[in-house]
Protein backbone atom coordinates (compact mmCIF):
# COMPACT_ATOMS: atom_id res chain seq x y z
CA UNK A 1 0.00 0.00 0.00
CA UNK A 2 1.20 3.40 -1.07
CA UNK A 3 2.03 5.34 2.09
CA UNK A 4 -0.16 8.52 2.86
CA UNK A 5 2.07 11.98 1.77
CA UNK A 6 0.36 14.00 4.52
CA UNK A 7 0.69 11.88 7.23
CA UNK A 8 3.45 9.14 6.81
CA UNK A 9 6.88 11.11 7.06
CA UNK A 10 8.10 8.57 4.83
CA UNK A 11 6.15 9.34 1.81
CA UNK A 12 6.92 11.65 -1.29
CA UNK A 13 6.33 15.23 -0.99
CA UNK A 14 2.89 16.23 -2.34
CA UNK A 15 3.31 18.80 -4.91
CA UNK A 16 1.23 21.80 -3.01
CA UNK A 17 3.30 21.07 0.16
CA UNK A 18 6.35 23.69 0.11
CA UNK A 19 9.68 23.30 1.29
CA UNK A 20 10.74 26.95 1.61
CA UNK A 21 9.16 29.13 3.26
CA UNK A 22 9.19 32.25 0.69
CA UNK A 23 7.25 29.90 -1.19
CA UNK A 24 4.58 29.37 1.05
CA UNK A 25 4.26 32.84 1.24
CA UNK A 26 4.10 33.17 -2.86
CA UNK A 27 1.14 30.60 -2.52
CA UNK A 28 -0.33 32.79 -0.36
CA UNK A 29 -0.15 35.38 -2.33
CA UNK A 30 -1.13 33.89 -5.62
CA UNK A 31 -4.33 32.56 -3.49
CA UNK A 32 -5.32 36.28 -2.62
CA UNK A 33 -4.72 37.65 -6.01
CA UNK A 34 -7.09 34.83 -7.11
CA UNK A 35 -9.63 35.96 -4.54
CA UNK A 36 -9.07 39.58 -5.03
CA UNK A 37 -9.16 39.56 -8.98
CA UNK A 38 -12.34 36.86 -9.02
CA UNK A 39 -14.92 37.77 -6.09
CA UNK A 40 -16.76 40.44 -6.56
CA UNK A 41 -17.43 40.50 -2.53
CA UNK A 42 -13.87 40.55 -1.59
CA UNK A 43 -13.44 43.69 -3.38
CA UNK A 44 -15.96 45.29 -1.80
CA UNK A 45 -14.94 44.41 1.42
CA UNK A 46 -11.64 45.31 0.63
CA UNK A 47 -12.43 48.76 -0.58
CA UNK A 48 -14.20 49.65 2.31
CA UNK A 49 -11.69 48.51 4.84
CA UNK A 50 -9.62 51.53 2.80
CA UNK A 51 -12.37 53.68 3.65
CA UNK A 52 -12.08 52.75 7.70
CA UNK A 53 -8.82 52.81 7.82
CA UNK A 54 -8.58 56.40 6.41
CA UNK A 55 -11.94 57.39 7.84
CA UNK A 56 -9.64 56.13 11.14
CA UNK A 57 -6.16 58.23 10.50
CA UNK A 58 -8.76 61.49 9.09
CA UNK A 59 -10.75 61.18 12.67
CA UNK A 60 -7.68 60.18 14.52
CA UNK A 61 -8.55 57.37 16.39
CA UNK A 62 -6.92 55.98 19.48
CA UNK A 63 -4.68 53.35 18.99
CA UNK A 64 -6.44 50.36 21.10
CA UNK A 65 -9.49 51.63 18.82
CA UNK A 66 -7.60 51.28 15.40
CA UNK A 67 -6.32 47.73 16.59
CA UNK A 68 -9.69 46.64 17.45
CA UNK A 69 -10.55 47.95 13.51
CA UNK A 70 -7.51 46.15 12.17
CA UNK A 71 -9.14 43.01 14.08
CA UNK A 72 -12.22 43.37 12.84
CA UNK A 73 -11.28 44.30 9.02
CA UNK A 74 -9.19 40.76 8.99
CA UNK A 75 -11.79 39.32 10.43
CA UNK A 76 -14.36 40.13 7.63
CA UNK A 77 -11.60 40.04 4.81
CA UNK A 78 -10.79 36.23 6.09
CA UNK A 79 -14.30 35.26 6.47
CA UNK A 80 -14.53 36.10 2.59
CA UNK A 81 -11.58 33.95 1.67
CA UNK A 82 -12.74 31.38 3.44
CA UNK A 83 -16.54 31.60 2.29
CA UNK A 84 -14.28 31.75 -1.31
CA UNK A 85 -12.82 28.17 -0.76
CA UNK A 86 -15.59 26.87 0.27
CA UNK A 87 -17.25 27.83 -2.88
CA UNK A 88 -14.44 26.49 -5.02
CA UNK A 89 -14.10 22.95 -2.93
CA UNK A 90 -17.96 22.67 -3.65
CA UNK A 91 -17.71 23.28 -7.17
CA UNK A 92 -14.79 20.78 -7.54
CA UNK A 93 -16.43 18.49 -5.59
CA UNK A 94 -20.22 18.15 -6.88
CA UNK A 95 -20.14 19.97 -10.48
CA UNK A 96 -23.95 19.41 -10.40
CA UNK A 97 -26.43 21.19 -8.27
CA UNK A 98 -27.12 19.49 -4.68
CA UNK A 99 -28.53 20.88 -1.60
CA UNK A 100 -25.78 19.88 0.04
CA UNK A 101 -24.03 21.55 -2.05
CA UNK A 102 -26.13 24.96 -1.62
CA UNK A 103 -26.04 24.09 2.02
CA UNK A 104 -22.31 24.61 2.26
CA UNK A 105 -22.26 27.49 0.03
CA UNK A 106 -25.40 29.39 1.82
CA UNK A 107 -23.42 28.40 5.29
CA UNK A 108 -20.09 29.58 4.35
CA UNK A 109 -21.64 32.96 2.91
CA UNK A 110 -23.95 33.15 6.13
CA UNK A 111 -20.82 33.29 8.16
CA UNK A 112 -19.54 36.37 6.19
CA UNK A 113 -22.54 38.32 6.85
CA UNK A 114 -22.03 37.42 10.35
CA UNK A 115 -18.69 38.90 10.27
CA UNK A 116 -20.16 41.78 8.08
CA UNK A 117 -22.96 42.68 10.78
CA UNK A 118 -20.43 42.29 13.85
CA UNK A 119 -17.63 44.54 12.06
CA UNK A 120 -20.85 47.45 11.37
CA UNK A 121 -21.50 47.40 15.21
CA UNK A 122 -17.45 47.51 15.66
CA UNK A 123 -17.47 50.76 13.29
CA UNK A 124 -20.54 52.66 15.16
CA UNK A 125 -18.55 52.11 18.40
CA UNK A 126 -15.33 53.30 17.57
CA UNK A 127 -16.81 56.17 14.97
CA UNK A 128 -19.59 57.58 17.07
CA UNK A 129 -17.18 59.77 19.41
CA UNK A 130 -15.00 60.57 17.04
CA UNK A 131 -17.22 61.55 14.21
CA UNK A 132 -20.14 63.39 15.92
CA UNK A 133 -16.88 65.81 17.57
CA UNK A 134 -15.85 66.18 14.24
CA UNK A 135 -18.88 67.30 13.03
CA UNK A 136 -20.11 69.49 16.15
CA UNK A 137 -16.37 71.32 16.36
CA UNK A 138 -15.14 70.66 13.07
CA UNK A 139 -12.28 68.98 13.46
CA UNK A 140 -10.93 65.77 15.99
CA UNK A 141 -10.17 66.37 19.30
CA UNK A 142 -6.68 67.81 19.54
CA UNK A 143 -4.35 65.41 21.32
CA UNK A 144 -6.40 61.99 20.00
CA UNK A 145 -3.54 60.13 18.30
CA UNK A 146 0.01 59.51 18.29
CA UNK A 147 1.95 60.35 15.31
CA UNK A 148 3.72 56.54 15.87
CA UNK A 149 0.26 54.74 15.22
CA UNK A 150 -0.88 57.18 12.43
CA UNK A 151 1.97 56.33 10.93
CA UNK A 152 1.37 52.71 11.53
CA UNK A 153 -1.73 53.53 9.77
CA UNK A 154 -0.43 55.18 6.89
CA UNK A 155 1.81 52.68 6.29
CA UNK A 156 -1.00 49.74 6.24
CA UNK A 157 -2.79 52.02 3.95
CA UNK A 158 -0.28 52.07 1.51
CA UNK A 159 0.72 48.47 1.54
CA UNK A 160 -3.09 47.78 0.97
CA UNK A 161 -3.08 49.81 -2.35
CA UNK A 162 -0.21 49.04 -3.35
CA UNK A 163 -1.01 44.92 -3.24
CA UNK A 164 -4.92 46.03 -4.16
CA UNK A 165 -3.54 48.10 -7.23
CA UNK A 166 -0.95 45.45 -8.07
CA UNK A 167 -4.02 42.85 -7.91
CA UNK A 168 -6.73 44.67 -10.24
CA UNK A 169 -3.98 46.02 -12.93
CA UNK A 170 -3.70 43.41 -15.75
CA UNK A 171 0.22 42.73 -14.81
CA UNK A 172 0.42 39.23 -13.01
CA UNK A 173 1.06 40.22 -9.24
CA UNK A 174 5.21 39.42 -8.45
CA UNK A 175 5.88 38.48 -4.92
CA UNK A 176 9.28 37.29 -5.09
Amino acid sequence: MRPDPLTEPDGPEPVWRSRRVLQSFRFAGRGLTFALRTQRNLRIHFFIALLVLVLAVALKVRRLELAVLVITIAGVLVAELFNTAVEVAVDLGSPHTSDLARIAKDVAAGAVLVMALAAVSVGLLVFYVPLTTWLTYGGPLPGRASPAHLTLAGACLVLLLTWGGKTLSTRPLRLS
